[in-house]
């Protein structure tokens, strides 16, 4: 009896061995399953607004979060390594999500200040910040509305005639973009009258002009007080002077991409602020190449090379040609032709973007015609040299040279019957016509030496 109840004892034990340890499996489980893992989503705005990171349970799929933002850019979407990103993956593991963007084309004209304030007599230049892709400074023309206040050259020169109000319009000559700048004129100093005048105190101040600025670049802001008769003295300030700097006059250098705040501050403690965006010029996008396309051995042509958009961080080219031996180029692209042939002239940006011309050298030939006295002063044949390029040569392979009623007279034996010259040396021909391999023609001078 007492082996039996040891027995069950034995087993009650091993039973109960048994359900704590299904019981630790069974916590162990609900604990890993009710703590799953974690994983942290990163955005790499690559130049725009920042975007804060996330943290997305594992196999829960991420929130696309709102686009973010950079002047002179379009949000193209998000991309993990190189690839647009699929908001609807289930994320397993850390990843950093990269922002692409696709520049701007500039489609307006910007200046630096859209107001101006001159006495009669005075001038200000009109200075553009930047033009719309596609057009060059030689695109834009200049309009007053009332030339008898306010007048306006072709260079953007404004001069004040007498006191009133005015604008100018800058616009490039299809009219397709327009500035305006409002211009006030005032008395000048000895036009004043001789009553003393009360200058009120400043009230209030702002700041004109463009809010964007290029690295390397300047831009001049001006303080407008209030009442527009109040004087003061002004400090202008940077916040990073890093990005870009301010001196006394307002005029703005940009140092390197970013953003900054110009603070401008009157004698009596008025202030005003505006934000100012450095941005970085952007880089080539394509290369042309314009210019002649073919030139004489010894002669040179100049190519020109146009690089877009015009405003590019740097519009320098190198230039090669693909046979130094037929032509060579210069780092300013003038071409000078060696001997015929045809070559292909490149031009290449600093970033690799490349145009290509082709140009064909032309041999340059000439002739000359010696009388040859073969006794008792009778002319019996000419002796001939040809030239190319300079060069004597015996290569009469592919030319014809033209005698008497330009029939052609078969080179290669260096002398011309006088029979097969015109008896009247006044029809004797000064030019002859070369026929090239290529079947091109030159037309080379005849030399007469001593003979007429």
């Amino acid at each position: 009896m007492e082996e039996e109840k040891k027995g069950i004892n034995k087993y009650l034990i091993i039973l109960g061995i048994i359900a704590i340890l299904l019981i630790g499996l069974i916590i162990a489980f609900l604990l890993i399953k009710g703590n799953p893992k974690e994983y942290i989503v990163t955005f790499d705005s690559n130049g725009g607004s920042s975007i804060e990171a996330v943290i997305v349970k594992e196999n829960e799929k991420v929130t696309k979060p709102k686009d973010p933002t950079r002047d002179g850019y379009k949000f193209n979407g998000w991309y993990l390594n190189d690839k647009a990103y699929d908001f609807d993956t289930k994320v397993t593991e850390n990843i950093t999500l990269k922002a692409q963007w696709n520049q701007e084309e500039i489609k307006e004209i910007v200046l630096e200040i859209s107001s101006l304030e001159l006495k009669v007599g005075e001038t200000s230049t009109i200075h553009i910040v930047s033009l719309p892709d596609g057009y060059t400074i030689n695109d834009i023309t200049y309009a007053t509305t009332d030339p008898s206040i306010a007048n306006v050259d072709a260079n953007g020169v404004v001069t004040a005639i007498q006191v009133g109000s005015a604008t100018i319009a800058v616009s490039t000559k299809d009219n397709s973009n327009k500035a305006l700048v409002s211009v006030t004129v005032s008395a000048a100093e000895s036009e004043t009258p001789d009553t003393p005048e009360v200058t009120p105190e400043v009230e209030s101040v702002s700041i004109s002009g463009s809010s964007s600025v290029y690295v390397g670049s300047t831009l001049k802001l001006s303080a407008v007080l209030s009442p527009k008769n109040s004087k003061s003295t002004l400090t202008w300030k940077s916040s990073d002077t890093n990005i870009a700097t301010v001196d006394k006059n307002g005029k703005v250098t940009a140092k390197k991409a970013g953003k900054v705040t110009i603070t401008v501050t009157t004698a009596n403690g008025k202030t005003a602020t505006k934000a100012i965006t450095v941005n970085e010029k952007p880089a080539p996008t394509s290369v042309t190449i314009s210019g002649p396309t073919t030139v004489n051995a010894g002669s040179t042509i100049t190519l020109k090379a146009t690089v877009k958009p015009n405003n590019a961080s740097s519009l320098a080219v190198t230039w090669t040609s693909s046979d130094t031996n037929i032509a060579t180029v210069d780092k300013n692209g003038v071409v000078r032709g060696i001997k015929s042939g045809t070559v292909t002239i490149t031009a290449k940006t600093v970033n690799g973007k490349t145009a290509t011309h082709r140009v064909t050298v032309n041999d340059v030939w000439t002739v000359k015609l010696v009388a040859q006295d073969m006794g008792l002063g009778i002319v019996k044949q000419y002796n001939y040299t040809v030239y190319r390029n300079g060069v004597a040569t015996e290569d009469y392979t592919g030319f014809k040279l033209f005698g008497s009623n330009s029939k052609p007279i078969t080179p290669g034996g260096g002398t011309i019957d006088v029979d097969e010259m015109p008896t009247d040396s006044s029809k004797w021909p000064n030019t002859t016509v070369i026929t090239l391999k290529d079947n091109s023609t030159v037309t080379a001078t005849v030399t007469y030496q001593g003979i007429r």
